[in-house]
């Protein structure tokens, strides 16, 4: 494939034209370390857990604070490289990533080890909506939406091959290495990005920043993610959460009143009225909800419900990212040729489609039986994902091209985030309401029966409780009814999940045929240049 630069909007642009390889290479090794990142340290976690002696919690909260320093700080990232150049910033992201990567590596205690993954999640930050900036500066529309498929497909391998590449390096130099890696990477990609990438920005004087709308938007992000992450284990009614959605609701709606008065505000509302933005942010946002909270809950199935080890379970489920990977710069193709509303249908229907096969899934469903549908979900979310990141950055006036890029960063964010605590949701109230009559019609006394009963949140992981003191053949039938609920619960799920893809894929339909047009000059907020 050849890769062309050329520019109507930015002499930087055209100053970039000779190496368009190169700053497709830059933009991919930064979103590299940080999706290998991402996902790497979750196979290291016993062995964190072991050499710095933490806690449940605190082994959580070294996940959890790379994940919210990550959403809080997506937007104002991308809005940092709008006011002072995408290559600047993107670089100072690199710095700060592979800095917080050696200290937390070097950490001590779980503490510090916490403080420096949430360090690394900032500028983690930074560097996915610039390297996607970067792009929708330096190529012209037709070649954007191919060259966003394969950013895209590179993400999703990255993520999927990060728990073999930290279980391979954990095991052959230390947990501690996983992080020490990101060196390297980062040098690289600074010395490509440096050589590469120009150092211009947009045409329009760059826009003031709005730290009170920082500020209002990182709390509001704050808010839901952390709401979102405690609804597993806490539900929905839990005071704590419902206390973070209503202080993140309140924060939003101050945000908004406050960009509709202000000269510069953070997020333009402007953006909004574009019909192929909106629609963008709203696909971004659902299609991340039914994969991975599928992914999640077959990764229990398999295991608990199945017996399959950790490696075999991720063997199958490496099957769903592959296909990403593969069939994104294909969507990429597909939206060059035909516009943004043929595959993004597409890509919603095959996600539904798998995930209505998915919820059909018994006790004794033969693996094999899993992966058509696990391979089909993955072609319809490759389908997808790519493609409404175009739309969203491609809709865009250059100059905005950081803030929306961490706008659909985010919104992906919150997708995955709600896409676990909806599906857990379903999956214990599918057990709630089924486990007490495949307990009595197993011959369970009533009074284990409602010993097994109340620790639903074990058997929503797939698990069977403590048996002990019943007879061997009990004991047997409440593990299968158990197993039998969790399957139940998780079916209803699933079912949810090719639902929401169903909604999507009336989204599509709120996008242009043949995508933005050629600058985004559709969308332009007042305190832009018009272009």
């Amino acid at each position: 494939m050849v890769l062309r630069s050329r520019s109507r909007e930015d002499p930087a642009r055209a100053a970039g034209a000779r190496r368009p390889r190169l700053i497709v290479l830059a933009a991919v090794l930064g979103v590299v370390m940080d999706g290998v990142d991402m996902s790497a340290v979750a196979v290291a976690n016993p062995l964190i857990a072991r050499d710095l002696d933490a806690g449940l919690a605190q082994l959580q909260w070294v996940t959890n604070a790379y994940v919210l320093a990550t959403a809080v700080a997506l937007i104002t990232g991308g809005t940092l490289g709008d006011r002072f150049g995408h290559r600047r910033v993107f670089l100072a992201g690199l710095a700060g990533f592979a800095a917080g990567s050696v200290l937390a590596g070097t950490a001590g205690s779980a503490e510090m080890m916490i403080f420096w993954r949430a360090v690394q999640g900032a500028c983690g930050a930074v560097l996915m909506p610039c390297s996607l900036a970067i792009l929708r500066l330096a190529f012209p529309p037709d070649e954007l939406k191919r060259v966003i498929g394969i950013w895209g497909g590179m993400m999703a391998l990255t993520i999927a091959g990060g728990p073999f590449v930290g279980g391979v390096v954990a095991d052959l130099a230390g947990w501690r290495w996983i992080f020490f890696v990101n060196v390297p990477i980062a040098a690289a990609a600074a010395i490509v990005t440096r050589v590469a990438v120009p150092a211009g920005r947009a045409g329009a004087p760059p826009r003031p920043l709005d730290p009170a709308g920082a500020l209002l938007l990182g709390g509001a992000l704050f808010g839901t993610v952390w709401g979102l992450i405690r609804v597993p284990g806490a539900g929905w009614g839990d005071a704590g959460v419902l206390g973070a959605f209503a202080a993140a609701g309140a924060l939003l709606a101050v945000l908004a009143v406050r960009s509709g008065r202000v000269p510069h505000p953070l997020v333009p509302p402007a953006l909004f009225r574009s019909r192929p933005f909106s629609a963008g942010m709203v696909i971004s946002t659902l299609a991340p909800v039914p994969m991975f909270g599928a992914v999640f809950f077959i990764g229990l199935y398999l295991q608990n419900v199945r017996g399959l080890g950790p490696a075999q379970a991720g063997g199958v489920l490496v099957a769903v990212l592959a296909l990403f990977a593969l069939s994104a710069p294909l969507a990429g193709l597909l939206n060059q040729r035909l516009g943004p509303r043929p595959p993004l249908l597409c890509g919603a229907l095959l996600s539904a489609a798998g995930l209505l096969g998915l919820s059909r899934l018994e006790v004794d469903t033969p693996v094999a039986a899993l992966v058509p549908f696990l391979l089909l979900l993955g072609l319809g979310v490759g389908c997808t994902a790519p493609v409404a990141a175009e739309v969203v950055v491609g809709s865009a006036p250059p100059d905005l091209a950081g803030v929306s890029s961490g706008l659909q960063h985010t919104a992906g964010m919150v997708g995955m985030s709600l896409g676990i605590s909806v599906y857990g949701t379903l999956v214990s109230a599918g057990i709630g309401a089924s486990l007490p009559q495949r307990l009595a019609a197993a011959g369970v006394p009533a009074d284990a029966a409602a010993g097994i009963t109340a620790r639903t949140s074990e058997i929503a992981q797939g698990a069977v409780p403590p048996t002990g003191g019943l007879p061997p053949a009990v004991a047997e039938a409440a593990a299968g009814a158990a197993h039998a609920a969790f399957v139940h619960g998780a079916g209803l799920a699933l079912l949810a999940g090719a639902g929401v893809a169903v909604v999507q894929a009336a989204a599509a339909f709120a996008v242009v045929r043949g995508g933005p047009g050629p600058s985004g000059a559709a969308v332009t907020p007042p305190a832009t240049t018009d272009r």
